[in-house]
């Protein structure tokens, strides 16, 4: 969205000094009048780049000139395929300016005109992607609602498991960015009711892309590794509260106290070991200072008990190693 608004202003900008071109100009101001001229001039460039590389359907998209739109994807109808070619904002099209803006009319003119909903833009997202980092949620919400309604419902399932280059659908997306209302309104689409008695309301949850058990980029794993506080809030929403909850009690407890105990039982290993390490007798250096020298290699491990304390030292490489290889892999996953 904050793209957009700068496209318009560049638009702006250019009108002021003079460096808008006819079509462009047309376009903006809804000359219908101008335009069927400009279309039936053979010399006119459909194909003209703004400063920003936006296209005349970008212009019109911008400033919800339905008739204009109209007449353009009649005369070019091939403009609807063309995102902006600035290399800042390569990958943007028609459909995401009129749907960030939230002009029901000419969405559905772009949809029913064959506007590719599955394109993605330099960062990999789709108009559903732009309308969750929308910063007015209502309009966002009702936008969504509107194109949602004018997919068929087989292709909308393909279209919201679309990825971004952050590996983010429209849903993980909103859990990164913490935003609540467009959480809570996909999160409303995956609730099914079962039954009501009064107020008690028993509801089923599709916790597809939600749970980590089947994602290894899941909403919970987004959250619960966030850095941002707003998203964390999101936890205590349902169904999140239950699954935190159920995954404690079922797993989370058992995982964290077997933890806890190797921890405890490898700190005390390692205790003794430093405490029984071999050294020779203390030598006095003076009255108030001695020396101790540790013992030579095959002096170490001559005595019965030497040998408790080698299993001890192993224990201890051994599970460095180990808590190095859980640390790489857990870095390795959350880069």
């Amino acid at each position: 969205m904050e793209n957009i608004l700068k496209v318009k202003n560049k638009i702006l900008d250019s009108k002021n000094t003079g460096r808008e071109t006819p079509l462009f100009q047309a376009a903006k101001e809804n000359d219908m009048k101008s335009l069927m001229q400009l279309i039936g001039d053979e010399s006119t460039d459909p194909l003209e780049k703004g400063a920003f590389g936006e296209r005349v359907l970008h212009v019109a998209a911008l400033y919800n000139n339905h008739e204009i739109l109209i007449a353009l994807l009649d005369a070019y109808p091939f403009l609807i395929n063309y995102p902006m070619e600035c290399e800042t904002y390569k990958g943007e099209y028609a459909l995401s300016f009129a749907a960030c803006i939230g002009n029901e009319e000419i969405l559905q003119l772009l949809v029913e005109s064959g506007a590719p909903l599955h394109a993605q833009d330099k960062q990999g997202n789709t108009v559903f992607h732009m309308l969750v980092l929308h910063p007015n949620k209502m309009m966002a919400c009702k936008m969504y609602d509107f194109l949602i309604s004018l997919i068929s419902k087989e292709k909308v399932p393909y279209l919201e498991n679309i990825a971004n280059k952050q590996g983010f659908t429209p849903l993980k997306l909103a859990a990164h960015e913490g935003n609540p209302k467009m959480f809570e309104y996909f999160i409303g689409k995956k609730r099914r009711t079962v039954w009501t008695f009064g107020p008690v309301i028993s509801s089923l949850y599709d916790l597809t892309g939600i749970d980590t058990w089947d994602d290894q980029k899941s909403v919970m794993d987004i959250i619960c590794t966030s850095k941002n506080k707003a998203a964390l809030h999101l936890l205590e929403l349902t169904p999140l509260k239950e699954l935190l909850h159920h995954k404690w009690t079922r797993f989370g407890h058992k995982y964290f106290l077997l933890w806890t105990v190797l921890s405890v039982v490898y700190t005390l290993i390692f205790t003794a070991c430093c405490v029984y390490r071999p050294i020779n007798p203390a030598i006095k250096n003076s009255e108030n200072a001695t020396i101790k020298i540790m013992k030579k290699i095959n002096e170490a491990y001559s005595m019965s008990d030497d040998f408790v304390r080698m299993a001890g030292e192993i224990t201890i490489v051994l599970g460095a190693f180990l808590i190095l290889l859980i640390e790489v892999r857990s870095l390795k996953y959350h880069l």
